[in-house]
């Protein structure tokens, strides 16, 4: 109940007992994770002997924990990654995610987040809170500084001028979501008419809104799904995310978070 999240997974007898903010993404629990608590995040692993030690919020993800990365601990997030000398001595809230740490990233410290990228002397300054992911930074996207968010793409004209908090992922801008503003997501997606009014913090990603879901408002969000009638209803923070509800994830409710799924009866909840 209350915060966790169940995501494209058919939640095992180990998972069904989890409870307020664990997240269980894409997993088997294997005996480690079984025992997770609180806010520990257990994504797409099955949990080595030095990530069943790991405890509060630090996230595994996807990987088989080397020695660099055993002594993680708080919040340090590794995903995807043999750390390297590098990204060894990362700490506190710095993300690594699916990258050798080129020279240019191996300065970056606090909670700087360097994703699945050779850093080009464009992103080399890049410091604070700043989000390069998977990106050759265009010279539109070489001024962004402190939150903004470039993932995946070739900035547009539309989207040069997003500032502040505005996340533009993997998307050809275009007319409806030139006017995006403030903290609203843009991703992967050729924004159409039901999308072009999404204001504040909705987020859309890759998905063609259905007419379910262009009254999505607030903080809802919509991932890579079509609304069946049955996640129409969805409001507030809930997600709907790509998963088809197991018996054990359909009392899910408040801000669960349900994945890449083609919701069923249980959702509605």
């Amino acid at each position: 109940n209350n915060t966790d999240e169940c995501f494209n997974i058919k939640l095992t007898d180990e998972c069904s007992s989890i409870h307020q903010t664990d997240e269980c993404f894409n997993i088997k629990l294997t005996d480690e994770c079984s025992s997770i608590h609180q806010t520990d995040e257990c994504f797409n692993i099955k949990l080595t002997d030095e990530c069943s030690s790991i405890h509060q919020t630090v996230e595994c993800f996807n990987i088989k924990l080397t020695d660099e990365c055993s002594s993680i601990h708080q919040t340090d997030e590794c995903f995807n990654i043999k750390l390297t000398d590098e990204c060894s001595s990362i700490h506190q809230t710095d993300e690594c995610f699916n990258i050798k740490l080129t020279d240019e990233c191996s300065s970056i410290h606090q909670t700087d987040e360097c994703f699945n990228i050779k850093l080009t002397d464009e992103c080399s300054s890049i410091h604070q809170t700043d989000e390069c992911f998977n990106i050759k930074l265009t010279d539109e996207c070489s001024s962004i500084h402190q939150t903004d968010e470039c993932f995946n793409i070739k900035l547009t004209d539309e989207c040069s001028s997003i500032h502040q908090t505005d996340e533009c992922s993997s998307i050809h801008e275009i007319d409806e979501c030139s006017s995006i503003h403030q903290t609203v997501e843009c991703f992967n997606i050729k924004l159409t008419d039901e999308c072009s009014s999404i204001h504040q913090t909705d987020e859309c990603f890759n998905i063609k809104l259905t007419d379910e879901c262009s009254s999505i408002h607030q903080t809802d969000e919509c991932f890579n799904i079509k609304l069946t009638d049955e996640c129409s209803s969805i409001h507030q923070t809930d997600e709907c995310f790509n998963i088809k509800l197991t018996d054990e994830c359909s009392s899910i409710h408040q801000t669960d978070e349900c994945s890449s799924i083609h919701e069923i009866d249980k959702c509605s909840i």
